[in-house]
């Protein structure tokens, strides 16, 4: 027979009443499954406490004495109130699979995001490995240009590129500098034979 709030009131301190009377109605529908959790672990502990009390007792008393009723009505009171709690929590998430298939959907979708696919790392890397050979290929581009125009100059004009300096190769600097020589001595030459000239038309005109 179960027990009512009158009886658990008078086998209970206050404490325990305060949790016993959580185990009846309405009190009992108003608790959230956290509350019922927390509940349970608690009158398990009082109910395993009065049966091992009791067991105490009737080894003390011996075969044949009076057993401590009391003990033994405290003991089945909490063992009412635990499979109260137990029954409601049960109610509770047989009630509510909805929303567990709903909470469990979110995780997947939150872990898709997150994850992303093989195919979408293997195509993510190809892609940062062509911008940066890209961007490589840019910087070089500029240096290119520049040898292909020296290289250019230096065929025209060797002279020209030695008086410039430090840029042109050394085969081209080397006939430049032969270019200047040669240059400086015709000059020289040039004057020299002029002078002779004159000095010979000079003699046919005394004459």
């Amino acid at each position: 027979m179960p027990f009512n709030k009158t009886q658990l009131r008078g086998l209970c301190t206050a404490a325990e009443f305060s949790l016993a009377q959580k185990s009846l109605a309405p009190d009992l529908g108003k608790l959230s499954a956290a509350d019922l959790v927390k509940n349970i672990k608690r009158a398990r502990a009082l109910r395993d406490k009065g049966r091992d009390l009791y067991k105490r007792q009737t080894r003390a008393a011996g075969k044949g004495a009076d057993l401590n009723a009391r003990t033994a009505e405290k003991a089945q009171a909490f063992d009412q109130i635990l499979k109260a709690f137990e029954d409601q929590l049960a109610q509770l998430k047989k009630a509510s699979p909805v929303s567990s298939k709903k909470t469990a959907t979110k995780k997947t979708a939150k872990t898709a995001v997150k994850k992303p696919t093989p195919q979408a790392r293997v195509a993510a890397k190809a892609s940062r490995k062509k911008a940066r050979a890209e961007k490589v290929k840019a910087k070089k581009a500029p240096a290119l240009t520049s040898k292909k125009a020296l290289a250019a100059s230096e065929k025209k004009s060797p002279a020209a590129t030695v008086r410039w300096g430090g840029f042109a190769s050394k085969a081209a600097q080397d006939a430049g500098k032969r270019s200047q020589l040669q240059q400086s001595r015709s000059k020289p030459i040039l004057g020299h034979v002029k002078s002779a000239g004159k000095r010979a038309q000079a003699k046919r005109d005394g004459r």
